[in-house]
């Protein structure tokens, strides 16, 4: 059981571990748009 237990944990982990890495590439691509957009913005002026 301890077995089963440890598969079902490292495949939670690994889920884990994607979902984080698309959660912040998500937000690097947030990022990029806001600093493009204040760039944009300051050259206006």
């Amino acid at each position: 059981t301890k077995e089963v237990v440890r598969q079902c944990l490292e495949e939670r982990g690994v889920q884990n571990i994607t979902i984080e890495v698309d959660i912040s590439q998500s937000n690097h691509a947030q990022h990029r748009r806001r600093v493009r957009e204040l760039e944009q913005k300051q050259g206006h002026h």
